[in-house]
């Protein structure tokens, strides 16, 4: 298990609670509202969305967020892995809390994967469409997933 350097620690905020800047609204929002509105800082948010996409494209099953997380950014990161098709899990108790990521094994894949089953017309009208109108080589290139186009691992340090 590798902890991301691009994240870097976070000091509680002052005044305890350690849960980073309050949601907006009246009553400051119970925990539904709390949920949908989750607010951190935007370098928290690029630096784990880096993270997770490399992590979610290499070759490794697990990867492990810090203790030193708010309650906040923790819940960014669920929220967050829950879209990519990841599972995250927190562990610990009070400031040992941490995070974990794994990827999903490839039966649980599998089953998320759609289907478009399509008439004999409308493969008809696909095929000729495609025969007057070709894809382009940047067309092509575009439609690659990230790892083979090289811009996951754009961003290096």
């Amino acid at each position: 298990m590798s902890r991301p350097s691009s994240v870097s620690p976070r000091p509680p905020a002052p005044g305890g609670g350690g849960g980073g800047p309050a949601p907006c609204g009246p009553g400051g929002g119970g925990r539904a509202k709390g949920l949908k509105d989750i607010r951190i800082d935007e370098e928290v948010k690029i630096a784990v969305n880096i993270a997770l996409e490399r992590f979610r494209y290499g070759d490794q099953r697990e990867m492990e967020f810090p203790s030193s997380l708010t309650s906040t950014e923790r819940a960014f990161i669920h929220r967050l892995s829950q879209s990519l098709g990841l599972v995250s899990k927190s562990k610990g108790k009070g400031a040992n809390r941490y995070l974990t990521v794994k990827k999903k094994d490839g039966s649980e894949t599998a089953h998320a994967m759609m289907t478009c089953n399509l008439t004999h017309n409308t493969k008809h009208a696909v095929r000729s469409l495609i025969q007057r109108f070709p894809v382009t080589n940047k067309e092509r290139t575009e439609l690659l997933p990230k790892t083979e186009r090289g811009n996951v691992f754009a961003v290096e340090a």
